[in-house]
This record gives C-alpha cells, sequence and structure tokens, in this order.
C-alpha cells in the first residue's frame, strides 16, 4: 500500500510529463544559480497549473511546500506552555496577498490634519474613554460620528438623537465600537471623528396629525373616534385641533387624550368642554386642563353629537378605533375606553398642542479630519497637556490616568493606539472652560478584528495573541469547530479557553515567513496532493507520515524526516446550498482554512491530534458561486506527520499561492 507522502509524489502518469518540463527548467536555473554574484537575491520562477482531476474518481491539487531550517524560531519548538491545541492568533481575515497573518497591532500609522491614516490594511475600534460637559450645571448631550473616506458610522447611538441613545456624556463610559467584524481596510484609509455637543431649548409645539386629510368621515351617529400618535419628549398638553364642522342642528365637538394601552387605548388623561364647531370645514381648536405628560404613545380623541361624524382622515399609514359611546350626551369621554367596533389603519386630521416641549440645537460641532484647533491628539510618548478642569467637571487626567506613566509624566499607550481630546464648550482657547476633555476618545487598529474580540465572542476587549484550547468548541453534531465561529442559537456549545499564548510564534514577522518565499529563509517547491473518492462523495488525503520534503531543499538535518516545512494550497469549489458541504482537517502544528477570504479552520499551536470541522452552510455563501478555499498547513516539531483533508466539495486546482524559489529539486 503507497504511502500519503508517496502518493503525494507520483500524483498519476498525466502528471510525469509537466515534471520533466519543470525539472528541465530548475535544473537550467540550477545552473544559473552559480553566477550568483550577478542575481539578485531573490529567485522567482512562476509555475504552470495542472489541469483538474476528474471529480467523480481524483483531484489532483498542485502548490508549493515551503522548507525552513531547524534553527528558524518558529520550527522545531515545544510552546512554553506545552505541546497542544492553539487558536485566536491567526487573523480571521485572510491578508491582501492572500495569505494569512498573525493577529496584532497595526503601528505603521500617522496622523494627518487630525485623521489617523494606517500605512498597512487595518481594522479599527473607538473608545470613549469619558465625556464632560455641563451648561448651567447640568451635563448636556454629547453624539459621535465615526468616518473614513467611504463610510459614515454611528457608533453609539444615532448621531442626531442627542435625548436618546445617542448621548455618550451619560456617566456611561467606556465603551467600544469596532467598525467593522467582517472586513479590514486598505492601506492608506483615514479615518476621523466628528463630535457635538447640544442644549436643550423649550418651547411651543404641535404632535399629530397637522395635515388635512382628503376623505370625508362617515362614522356612525353618536360614535367618538381616537387615532393614535407619538409625542417624543415630555411637555404639557394645552389644547386639542381638528379639521372638522358641524351641522345646525349638531354642533357639539369635543376632544380628549388617552393613554395608550398595548397599542389600544386607554385611561383618559385629558377632555375638553363641549365647543360649538363652526358650519363649515376649518381647523377647530378647543382648550383642554394644561396636563404633563411623559414622552410615549398616545390616542388622541374626537366625539360629536351629529351623524355622520364630520372629520378627516387618510386611510393608511396610522391606527384608528371607533365606539359607540355618546360623549355629548354622557357629559364627556369614558374614564378608560371600552367597546371598540371597528379598527383601522386611517389618520384622522387631529393633533394636540403642547407647551415646555424640549428640542436640541447643535451648540458646537468638531470633525478631526478638519485640523480643528479643538482636537489634540495623543500617541505614546506625548505629554499630557496641562489643562486644569473646568470647575467642578471631571478633569482630562480622570480619563487618561490609566495611560500615564506616574514618572515621567508621558502617555504609555500601546504603539497601535492613539487618543482624542475634543474641546466641544467653547470656540475660545484662551478660555479656565476650554479644558479638552469634553469628549476622550481612543482609536486602535489591528490587522484583524478579532485582535478586539475575546474567545467567547461576546466580549470587547484586546486579544492580541491568542490562547490555549482546554476544551474544545463544538457544534450539534458534536464536530469540533473553530472558537470564533461558535454560534449559541444552532445549537453549539462553548469550549474552554486556557493561557493565553502564541503556541510557539515568536512574532507576526516570523509567522510572515511561513506561507511567503524569502530567500535565506525558506525554499520552495511544487508539491502535489491527491484527494480520492472515498465512494460516497468524500474526497480525502490521509497520511500519518507527510514528510514530503525528505531528502530535499534543506534536507532532514541528521534527522530521520525533514519535519520543518508548510504546505499552501489554494483550489476552487462551487457551493451547493443542498448539498450539506464541508471541509474537514485532522494534523499539524499549525493548520488554517480560508474559505472565500474568512478563516474556516483554526487548527494552531503543535499538536497533530485535534481533527476541526467546517460547514459551509454556516458561512453565509450564496448558492451556485464558485468560492476559493486555501489551506496553509505547517509541520513545526518531530514525530508523527499527520495530514488528514477530507471534503464532499468537488475541487479544482487556483491559482497558485507563490513562485517557486529552489533551483532545483
Amino acid at each position: 500500500m503507497v504511502d500519503g507522502c508517496e502518493r503525494a509524489r507520483v500524483g498519476g502518469n498525466r502528471m510525469r510529463d509537466q515534471r520533466f518540463v519543470r525539472n528541465v527548467v530548475y535544473g537550467f536555473l540550477g545552473g544559473l544559480t552559480a553566477l550568483s554574484f550577478i542575481l539578485p537575491d531573490r529567485i522567482t520562477v512562476p509555475v504552470m497549473m495542472a489541469t483538474p482531476a476528474a471529480a467523480t474518481d481524483q483531484i489532483v491539487l498542485t502548490d508549493l511546500a515551503r522548507d525552513f531550517l531547524a534553527s528558524h524560531v518558529d520550527f522545531d519548538v515545544t510552546p512554553p506552555d506545552g505541546l497542544g491545541h492553539y487558536a485566536g492568533n491567526v487573523a480571521q481575515l485572510i491578508g491582501p496577498d492572500g495569505r494569512p497573518l498573525q493577529v496584532h497591532g497595526v503601528t505603521d500609522f500617522n496622523v494627518s490634519f487630525g485623521s489617523i491614516v494606517p500605512g498597512v490594511p487595518y481594522a479599527a475600534r473607538a473608545s470613549v474613554l469619558g465625556a464632560e460637559i455641563t451648561s448651567g450645571g447640568n451635563p448636556i448631550p454629547v453624539t459621535i460620528q465615526a468616518e473614513t473616506d467611504t463610510q459614515t458610522f454611528e457608533p453609539y447611538g444615532s448621531y442626531n438623537d442627542p435625548g436618546g441613545t445617542g448621548d455618550v456624556n451619560d456617566g456611561a463610559n467606556p465603551r467600544h465600537y469596532i467598525f467593522s467584524l467582517d472586513e479590514v481596510y486598505t492601506a492608506e484609509t483615514p479615518i476621523s471623528i466628528t463630535a457635538t455637543s447640544w442644549l436643550a431649548s423649550t418651547g411651543d409645539t404641535s404632535y399629530g396629525h397637522t395635515a388635512t386629510f382628503p376623505t370625508n368621515s362617515t362614522d356612525a351617529i353618536n360614535s367618538q373616534v381616537a387615532t393614535q400618535i407619538t409625542v417624543p419628549v415630555d411637555c404639557t398638553i394645552t389644547s386639542i385641533t381638528a379639521y372638522t364642522y358641524a351641522d345646525e342642528d349638531y354642533n357639539n365637538t369635543r376632544y380628549a387624550l388617552y393613554a395608550d394601552n398595548a397599542g389600544e387605548p386607554g385611561a383618559l388623561i385629558t377632555e375638553s368642554a363641549k365647543g360649538d364647531a363652526p358650519y363649515y370645514w376649518t381647523w377647530f381648536t378647543i382648550d383642554v386642563p394644561d396636563t404633563p405628560i411623559t414622552a410615549g404613545t398616545y390616542w388622541l380623541a374626537v366625539g360629536q353629537n351629529g351623524s355622520p361624524q364630520k372629520i378627516r382622515r387618510d386611510n393608511s399609514g396610522g391606527q384608528t378605533r371607533r365606539n359607540s359611546y355618546n360623549a355629548e350626551d354622557e357629559g364627556g369621554f369614558q374614564a378608560n375606553w371600552t367597546g371598540t367596533t371597528s379598527s383601522g389603519t386611517e389618520r384622522v386630521s387631529i393633533y394636540a398642542s403642547f407647551t415646555g416641549a424640549s428640542s436640541w440645537s447643535q451648540h458646537m460641532t468638531v470633525r478631526s479630519g478638519d485640523d480643528s484647533p479643538y482636537v489634540k491628539v495623543l500617541k505614546d510618548g506625548d505629554a499630557v497637556p496641562n489643562i486644569p478642569a473646568f470647575q467642578d467637571q471631571a478633569g482630562l487626567s480622570d480619563f487618561v490616568d490609566p495611560y500615564v506613566d506616574v514618572a515621567s509624566g508621558l502617555v504609555t499607550l500601546q504603539d497601535n493606539q492613539a487618543i482624542y481630546l475634543f474641546e466641544l464648550g467653547t470656540t475660545n482657547l484662551a478660555s479656565p472652560s476650554a479644558d479638552f476633555q469634553d469628549l476622550v476618545i481612543m482609536v486602535t487598529l489591528a490587522t484583524d478584528p478579532a485582535y478586539f474580540v475575546s474567545p467567547d465572542t461576546t466580549t470587547t476587549g484586546l486579544n492580541a495573541i491568542g490562547y490555549k484550547v482546554d476544551s474544545q468548541w463544538t457544534d450539534s453534531g458534536g464536530h469540533n469547530i473553530a472558537p470564533h465561529l461558535y454560534k449559541p442559537s444552532l445549537g453549539d456549545s462553548a469550549g474552554v479557553s486556557g493561557v493565553t499564548s502564541s503556541g510557539g510564534v515568536d512574532s507576526p514577522a516570523s509567522f510572515y515567513d511561513w506561507f511567503r518565499d524569502d530567500l535565506g529563509t525558506n525554499q520552495s517547491v511544487v508539491q502535489d496532493i491527491v484527494l480520492t473518492n472515498d465512494g460516497f462523495g468524500v474526497y480525502e488525503f490521509t497520511t500519518s507520515a507527510f514528510f514530503p520534503l525528505d531528502g530535499r531543499l534543506y534536507g532532514n538535518e541528521g534527522e530521520a524526516h525533514n519535519s520543518n516545512f508548510t504546505y499552501a494550497m489554494q483550489a476552487d469549489f462551487t457551493y451547493d446550498a443542498s448539498a450539506s458541504q464541508f471541509f474537514e482537517f485532522q494534523g499539524g502544528d499549525g493548520a488554517f482554512l480560508f474559505i472565500n477570504g474568512k478563516l474556516a479552520i483554526d487548527l494552531g499551536g503543535v499538536q497533530s491530534g485535534v481533527t476541526q470541522r467546517a460547514d459551509v452552510d454556516r458561512l453565509g455563501l450564496t448558492d451556485g458561486q464558485t468560492y476559493d478555499v486555501k489551506l496553509f498547513y505547517a509541520r513545526r516539531h518531530p514525530g508523527a506527520s499527520n495530514f488528514n483533508f477530507r471534503t464532499n466539495a468537488v475541487l479544482s486546482s487556483g491559482e497558485m499561492l507563490g513562485f517557486v524559489t529552489a533551483a532545483f529539486d
């Protein structure tokens, strides 16, 4: 029986002619290598692609294996926290060159005219560290927008709703916002923050339906009609007005305001005395006792002693209720609305007037990207501005103290962070009220949104490196899944994350070399794997002895096998929503599978026994569309070399993930 390593080297008769051509080319290049004194340090030769095998029998996938010396800092290693499965170290989004990156902070950025401009692709999080601004001793709202060059975000509620969820000057800080959980922004995409402070004003206003609707009512005699309205602020009702008229014999009109009870008229709040409407269509107003109410949903009611009721309505866009209670004969409206005889979606031409209604006007708007003098930006090592607090407000130091070195007085941020200080109270920077602590925001940059989310996928924190997996996350079928794909709504069961650790990876820079060509650090060569149909529609390549580079490239370095290498493979498949497609992998000292650019299998660390499965239906793909799948595998420790790959998706070779850098095989 031919083991998996040997199968990978033979690949089928039809591959031999292509290997012959390649070997001739490599031999020629080997001769040229002797002239290295005139050649550049890096030799890159594109390689021809293999033709996909018949989908019903075998699938031949061709890509690259890269060899490393055992002296490389990430190879021939045992993690400080022991052998095992580690997760969360690899970015959940594929890098801009189509290869994986280790999750880390983005330090390559500058501040240009108040905008943060990263020099590499990035993800971002904005954190409100604090806000403190008052007027007349009372806090005033502050709202925020975050912007890139193409998108505007409202991180903490509606920017134009200072009286509601948009206010961040509410004592509930810090609060965090990740710009996007499923994408990174291209290099040089600027970030800016816009902040506005608001002042309240009071005055008279009206709420209800002030339009003159076109349809005359045909309500039955002696009925009362109620229509639903919204009152957005606390205020005091003073009068009610409807578009109506009265017959010469029936000219008695009354109005009322009812509370809302689960979408229906409820308790009577206030009502008018009887009024004599004119004998022609017009807006007719009757005062009601001044009655304070809170913001909410209410019902305005009209009752007339006439047949039919003389009101105007629109047949859609609202809620209307009727009953046969005769408010005029009974000397007033019901204390609690009862006896609804009909319901509809009409709106009635009726509104209420209010006094003391609060509205908001913008006091001061500052956009960091305008190079505004009312914004200061602090980076690691900067001095904290010596600005005293205004009156009894919290001072700047109250918000930034956790990020200041006591001995030096300098800011001690991580080198992927910056802090914005906003002045939103005065344009007079000589005024003692210009204290630059009206809003304090920190922006943090990383290679991937995973940097900001803890292993349970619900807690927003900083997760600069990953963690050891103490017990596995599983789906409803009991299959191990990548922890970041955990969804309780799908019946998944949570695992347990252990010690924080990179799993034997020295740094983002050292990991970068794993799947990228770097002459002097690695050598690469074409390598096939052959997936065989198991007779039930599942294609698999399975072996416990995956040593494709034995005796090749850097060689075995005195060991029984060459155990310091990586392998990268790219293929395409068509998503079939009816086929329950899956990908499954077991083995490796680092195995990462990406589908459509997103991490679907995360088997980091140094281990060989853990299996993980990715069900394609969980990934939000479009039925019938073709997507790429990329598998990145590493062997970094002596011992068994398991490479067990299974899928029921029909694959075809995609674009090669790199170039051959070895001059000969």
